[in-house]
């Protein structure tokens, strides 16, 4: 359903596992900076990321 709402996080949360991830103290305050000055789009893109190091 292309153009709805949610049509963007569907790909992300497919198989809806919640997945925890420890982070370092100052990514974790860029993560709340970013998310409080940059909004949503900013925040996941930096939290991918994030993400994407700790599991290479």
């Amino acid at each position: 359903m292309p153009g709805t709402k949610n049509s963007g996080r569907k790909k992300i949360f497919k198989n809806k596992k919640q997945v925890h991830f420890f982070i370092e103290q100052e990514e974790y305050d860029k993560l709340i900076e970013v998310m409080k000055n940059d909004g949503y789009n900013e925040f996941s893109r930096y939290m991918r990321a994030v993400v994407g190091r700790l599991l290479e």
